[in-house]
């Protein structure tokens, strides 16, 4: 009898423990998940943005970044920093407080040499950020120019790739170009369309020929980073300028130093030129000019002995500066913006993303007009191809380049030969980067 009667105290007591216990249990846990939901409210900042290259407003800027970064950031104020109208090295000069720098790749050496720049590999680290997500030649050239650092993060990149008029395909029976087509198949398109027909003469193709040399297939670089040497002699820089040569002195499709100056009216306003290479934001700037036209775009037409290789990229760079007081939220913002939110916004506008993420470049242009029924994958050629490696830029490639550009421009129009065009080039670039490093 004792014994049964212990057994149910016993089972009593058993049953009492085990619900004190669940209860200790749960009021640790409400105490954890309390603990968890407490968050601690961020102190207000403000972030200034400044601008390096391009002509932004407050309108544009806000619309593309700003009221995201506000609706996601709540504590954070973003403030733009209208672009200097004068030098931007008198720009840092004047310690304007700039937290987040947005710049292209060619001009990422500079900031250097000014000293505004700040490695955020630390960052990177601290918060887990996956750089795999983004196109890794943009993060391969930050690296070649911060030595091995990474002082800004790509959320935009600009190329060349080749637009096309549909209208004088159709006039003149000729196969619209493809994607993966070599300079050889486009040689022969170009041969083809030029002609003159009822008096008016048709060309068959033109270049922006400053951006061919910048972003280059063959990944020449104008100026030897170690030694500060110009190298405009190379046989690369033949192979690139001997390209469009052979395809402007198709005839018919012939053109003076004004004309090889100018490409964008023969195509966009004209409308004579069957074909354009160009960069890939010109469907967007002149706008104006391309609503009222049947035109499309394809890759950047391969070199034979190079096949997949594309236009090299101008990454846009998002960069702390080393003078910023606040790094973690300037990081929290550049993280974000190379998002898959706002890679989407970007993207759907018609602004070429960074990312790898199949499911946001397929989205690209379906919120501008410009891009309906376009073939995207010219904008964005990592999709098809693979873009060709940058070389290491020196902060002298200002100084050299425009010295290719002006004798490219003669020797394509056949008023030079190759040889003394090339020579002069590299004589006014060496004197030109001598001049810049005196100053």
């Amino acid at each position: 009898m004792e014994k049964k009667k212990y057994g149910k105290r016993y089972q009593l007591f058993l049953i009492a423990a085990m619900l004190l216990f669940a209860s200790a249990c749960g009021a640790a846990k409400g105490a954890k998940e309390g603990d968890k939901g407490e968050t601690k409210t961020k102190e207000p900042v403000e972030l200034a943005f400044y601008f390096q290259n391009g002509n932004w407003t407050e309108e544009r800027f806000m619309d593309l970044f700003g009221k995201h970064i506000q609706a996601k950031f709540p504590h954070i104020t973003p403030k733009l920093i209208l672009q200097s109208k004068g030098p931007v090295e008198d720009f840092i000069a004047s310690g304007t407080m700039v937290d987040i720098w947005f710049n292209t790749a060619s001009s990422v050496p500079m900031n250097i040499s000014m000293a505004i720049d700040y490695d955020m590999s630390e960052l990177i680290k601290k918060n887990n950020f996956n750089l795999n997500q983004l196109e890794q030649t943009s993060i391969e050239r930050m690296r070649s120019m911060a030595n091995g650092g990474l002082i800004g993060l790509p959320y935009s990149a600009e190329l060349i790739l080749l637009y096309y008029n549909k209208d004088l395909f159709d006039k003149f029976g000729v196969p619209y170009p493809k994607d993966g087509m070599t300079w050889d198949d486009i040689h022969h398109l170009a041969k083809n369309l030029s002609r003159n027909d009822g008096g008016v003469l048709y060309r068959g193709i033109r270049f922006n020929v400053a951006f061919g040399l910048l972003y280059n297939q063959l990944s020449e670089a104008f100026v030897d980073p170690k030694t500060s040497n110009a190298t405009l002699q190379t046989d690369k820089w033949r192979k690139v300028i001997d390209n469009m040569t052979r395809l402007y002195q198709i005839p018919g499709n012939e053109a003076t130093v004004p004309q090889i100056t100018n490409p964008l009216k023969g195509f966009f306003e004209d409308k004579d030129t069957a074909m354009f290479v160009g960069n890939s934001a010109n469907a967007v700037n002149i706008w104006e000019m391309t609503k009222t036209m049947n035109w499309d775009a394809v890759q950047l037409p391969f070199f034979k002995d190079a096949p997949g290789v594309g236009s090299q990229l101008e990454p846009w760079y998002a960069e702390i500066t080393r003078q910023s007081k606040h790094k973690e939220d300037a990081f929290e913002v550049i993280a974000y913006i190379t998002s898959d939110e706002i890679q989407t916004k970007l993207a759907r506008q018609g602004i070429v993303p960074i990312t790898v993420k199949p499911d946001i470049i397929n989205q690209f242009g379906k919120d501008n007009p410009v891009f309906q029924g376009k073939n995207v994958h010219a904008f964005i050629p990592w999709t098809k191809s693979k873009p060709a490696p940058s070389p290491s830029r020196s902060v002298y490639v200002g100084a050299a380049a425009p010295k290719l550009y002006s004798w490219s421009y003669k020797i394509i129009a056949g008023d030079i030969d190759m040889n003394t065009g090339l020579r002069s080039a590299q004589e006014e670039a060496e004197k030109a980067v001598k001049e810049a490093m005196s100053k």
